[in-house]
């Protein structure tokens, strides 16, 4: 099946917030200290604990997009005999993705062992999700998929509001005593990111409260929303986007012209296409409704990744996801995505040379000598020389057709 080219772009979005806009937003604002750009940078911050910001969709929409590739590069193996050789391409994946999220958070590159923690990275995230997303794509039907992702998100509700252990849990969602905050206590202990061991006791940061373990259900639900809409937009199991007839009448008139045999196949194909763009908006629009009203029992934050949360971010997801599939797959709008189709290819590389590469250092290096003379600037102006680096890089990648896949 052809690429998916608003998924390249959509990629590149994500690529864009995290390489351009915070890298450079933030220190222009500092530089600029105006009250109206201050407000307009709140688009691009994280919430505090409750509630969901333009912001705090970027992870989200990151490990959507990696659940709607799963149908078209695991479709053809569904009916396969022998699943073998594509578990062992998925597993290869996932313990890839796990160690690049160790790489990026920083905790190999010291190589001290007091200093390594297992589980804090949107890559790893991104590794569970596709794991379980795959293995459920590969061997259930998709009404058992949605079954066993409401039983997921309901299972991750269950716990945080019934299960209670000393002051934890009970319904408790404030973040010092959620259940999610104790469960990744007591499983990662000393491997928890930021913990510290002081005097042969687990010491953790009172300022993070980001949870991973208990989170990790609702996590395979994210990744299989975006599966779901991949199973949409690939045309398989859904007897609502099934292939019009064309009537006798139409074959019969167009025999002997094949030109227009040809258009009629082409409008049927965009009605279908149309029809699959609406369907996404829908679901998406339910997901927000369904998630926000949840909300008020269930509170919807990202840093605990609540079942409200995934399904209102989820939902934002599939809304976002059709209006680029309907601009750039449907009305072929190809002009302009140069930039973001660059970033979106080598989406994985883009976010692990952010991350791991000190780009700042070559930043200062080559503008140092202007620093007296972009007074308050400088930080902004050495931010946007790394990016031109970063993507100077990624664009000679792009050139030369080298695809770093995981």
């Amino acid at each position: 099946m052809k690429r998916l080219e608003s998924l390249d772009v959509l990629r590149g979005f994500v690529m864009f917030c995290l390489l351009v806009l915070e890298t450079t937003l933030h220190p222009l604002g500092n530089a600029l200290n105006c009250e109206i750009f201050d407000k307009f940078l709140i688009l691009f911050t994280h919430v505090e604990w409750q509630g969901l910001s333009t912001w705090d969709l970027v992870m989200p929409l990151f490990m959507f997009m990696s659940g709607v590739s799963i149908p078209f590069s695991l479709s053809k193996y569904v009916s396969s005999n022998s699943k073998r050789k594509v578990y062992l391409r998925i597993f290869r994946r996932f313990f890839l993705l796990w160690f690049l999220g160790i790489v990026c958070q920083g905790n190999l590159l010291a190589f001290d062992i007091h200093h390594i923690y297992l589980y804090s990275n949107t890559l790893q995230a991104i590794a569970i999700g596709y794991l379980f997303s795959a293995l459920l794509f590969l061997n259930f039907k998709p009404q058992w998929q949605i079954f066993i992702c409401v039983t997921l998100l309901l299972s991750y509700w269950i716990a945080m509001e019934f299960i209670s252990i000393d002051k934890f849990g009970g319904g408790d969602y404030t973040p010092e005593h959620n259940l999610a905050e104790l469960i990744d206590r007591l499983v990662l202990s000393r491997f928890r990111d930021t913990a510290t061991v002081k005097n042969g006791v687990v010491v953790f940061a009172g300022w993070y409260n980001y949870t991973w373990i208990l989170s990790s259900l609702n996590f395979i639900v994210t990744v299989m929303t975006g599966s779901f809409a991949g199973q949409i937009l690939y045309g398989k199991n859904s007897f609502i986007l099934k292939k019009p007839r064309i009537s006798d009448k139409n074959t019969r008139e167009s025999s002997c012209n094949i030109d227009y045999k040809n258009k009629i196949q082409m409008s049927e194909d965009a009605k279908i296409n149309i029809r699959k763009a609406l369907l996404l908006l829908i679901i998406g629009l339910m997901m927000v409704f369904i998630g926000w009203i949840w909300g008020f029992w269930h509170p919807v934050i990202k840093r605990i990744w609540t079942s409200s949360m995934t399904l209102v971010s989820s939902g934002f997801c599939c809304i976002i996801l059709s209006m680029f599939y309907y601009w750039i797959d449907i009305k072929k709008h190809h002009k302009g995505f140069g930039m973001l189709k660059v970033l979106g290819i080598n989406s994985i590389s883009t976010y692990v040379l952010l991350s791991v590469v000190c780009y700042y250092n070559i930043g200062n290096f080559m503008l140092c000598g202007l620093q007296s003379d972009l007074g308050s600037f400088y930080a902004f102006f050495t931010a946007l020389f790394n990016v031109v680096f970063i993507y100077f890089t990624l664009w000679i990648l792009y050139k030369k057709k080298l695809y770093i896949k995981v």
